[in-house]
């Protein structure tokens, strides 16, 4: 049979994939914005999650904290398990955040609250939820078109208080 090969490699890979990656979870205590937030450990360690492969954008942005609004209304209180592997440069855990079994980063980007995050993410799924949040014009991208600045062009534009690395936005 065919088939026994194809699943054999595909559980090969998936299994490879979750030896890489570390899991904890916490409560989540505060929303910083609509991809950062910090939660609280069972041993009471406060620790600062970085929401992978989106960017929101940020406060001052128009929608920002809007944005804000939404993650904290599906997460703020409530205990979530992250799937991370690395830290970025601020010294966050950068990783997946669900809540039971709902991918919340996939969750912000098909609401409209959130960018997919060009410069770090390759996850096809989350870039067709865009693409269906654009076409329907769900959150942010109700807004009027010079509204809608991707968070790294506008840190750009700010670069005295944000000092990230940036790339270009590339739309479909």
């Amino acid at each position: 049979m065919i088939y026994k090969p194809v699943i054999f490699i595909i559980l090969t890979l998936s299994v490879c994939s979750l030896v890489s990656a570390k899991t904890m979870t916490g409560q989540v205590i505060k929303v910083s914005d609509g991809d950062t937030i910090i939660i609280e450990t069972q041993k009471n360690k406060k620790i600062k999650i970085r929401l992978a492969e989106i960017d929101a954008p940020e406060m001052a942005q128009p929608y920002g904290k809007k944005s804000q609004h939404v993650l904290s209304a599906l997460i703020l209180s409530k205990i979530v398990l992250i799937d991370y592997e690395n830290k970025d440069q601020y010294q966050r855990i950068v990783g997946r955040v669900y809540l039971h079994d709902q991918d919340i980063c996939a969750k912000m980007v098909s609401g409209g609250h959130a960018w997919v995050y060009r410069q770090y993410s390759n996850d096809m799924y989350l870039y067709f939820l865009e693409y269906w949040a654009r076409f329907n014009n769900k959150g942010l991208w109700a807004l009027p078109l010079d509204s809608r600045t991707p968070p790294w062009e506008w840190r750009r534009g700010h670069a005295k208080k944000f000092k990230s690395k940036t790339i270009s936005f590339s739309s479909f």
